[in-house]
């Protein structure tokens, strides 16, 4: 009897060992240097103004030359709205705030399950793939109606690219495999486009990543999270070309598992995140990643953050900067607008100017 407990405790020891042992490894693998270089920027922006925040679950809804939107996820229609253009005599911006609480018509009826806001000027739209359900309302009114068609496909995220048409990633029902898609206005409400992800592993984590629409050049982007690839794309989801980020991940370190019990599949091991984050703006695309360098040290990661820049028009990459930790922990989320870097931390924001000698402006398309 004693032999049969000795064996299982033995290997839930041996298993729970290799765990902490593949977790070393894969942060092992991003501390140490890979074979590329980064060309890093001295001065690339000053800053501007600062805030603490009363709540670490806020993200950034959107920004627009004058304001930033705050969503937050705890609180579903719950928006803070932040001037960043008004300054003082000193030149410092005064960074007011207001919080707003948004109104969609029909309330009663929506019972929300994961929904997402996003902020596209003149428009607020507040997106559920759960239910699923699509809103959109003016920002200086701050009340949603439905809008078109929006019970045709569940989806995981999505984001609006004009003020009647959305991209979307979603599971397919045939494969059971992420999928980029398309909902608009009129018939067919719903097209996908299979063949954009390519399945490395799984056809789900092996293809996670993060969904863009930039504005300027009415372009489609999207990052993967754990391999070196992006894909640019017009509104109609043709793939434009393929880029790859400068470091050497092509394909996704990852294994998935069957939870049987609870009839799921989940992330077996900690993966290798290549791009943990990133955002759009002028024709750029900027991705923060955790990987070092060849021609960086452990130092340079300690305090700071690196953000690598890549060029939509052709994939090229330009040169990357650092954005230092706050009380020692990296930034959640950025986003670039005109020339304003927005960096937010777990409750606190920093509004930045960028350098216009390295972020030209671009005229942005019509939305």
């Amino acid at each position: 009897m004693k032999k049969p407990i000795i064996l299982l405790l033995s290997c839930a020891i041996l298993s729970a060992l290799i765990v902490v042992a593949l977790y070393g490894f894969s942060n092992q693998h991003v501390r140490k240097n890979n074979s590329f270089l980064r060309i890093i920027l001295k001065n690339p922006f000053s800053s501007i103004s600062e805030m603490e925040l009363k709540y670490n679950s806020y993200y950034i809804a959107g920004a627009t030359e004058n304001h930033v939107y705050l969503a937050n996820i705890t609180a579903l229609l719950h928006l803070l709205v932040l001037n960043t253009k008004e300054k003082d005599t000193t030149g410092i911006a005064l960074t007011d705030s207001a919080e707003i609480t948004l109104k969609i018509k029909n309330l009663e009826r929506l019972k929300f399950k994961r929904p997402r806001i996003s902020v596209m000027d003149p428009y607020f739209y507040i997106m559920d793939g759960v239910m699923p359900g699509l809103y959109r309302g003016k920002l200086s009114e701050w009340e949603a109606d439905s809008f078109m068609f929006d019970k045709a496909a569940y989806f995981i995220d999505g984001i609006p690219f004009n003020s009647k048409s959305f991209a979307i990633k979603s599971i397919s029902s045939l494969t059971d495999e992420q999928v980029l898609g398309r909902v608009k206005a009129d018939s067919p409400y719903v097209k996908f486009a299979p063949g954009i992800l390519q399945k490395q592993i799984d056809g789900k984590f092996c293809t996670d990543g993060m969904l863009h629409y930039d504005r300027a050049t009415g372009k489609l982007i999207y990052l993967y999270y754990y391999r070196n690839q992006y894909m640019v794309m017009d509104t109609s989801m043709n793939v434009l070309y393929r880029g790859n980020t400068i470091d050497t991940i092509s394909h996704a370190q990852i294994s998935g598992a069957t939870i049987s019990s609870e009839r799921s599949y989940t992330m077996g091991t900690p993966p290798v995140t290549v791009n943990e984050t990133s955002c759009v703006s002028n024709g750029l695309l900027f991705v923060k990643s955790p990987l070092l360098s060849k021609n960086e040290g452990e130092e340079a990661f300690k305090w700071q953050s690196a953000v690598d820049v890549y060029d939509l028009k052709d994939g090229t990459y330009k040169f990357s900067f650092y954005i230092p930790k706050f009380k020692g922990k990296s930034f959640r989320d950025f986003k670039v607008v005109e020339n304003r870097l927005v960096v937010l931390y777990d409750q606190h924001l920093e509004i930045n100017e960028l350098n216009g000698e390295y972020f030209p402006k671009l005229e942005s398309v019509v939305f």
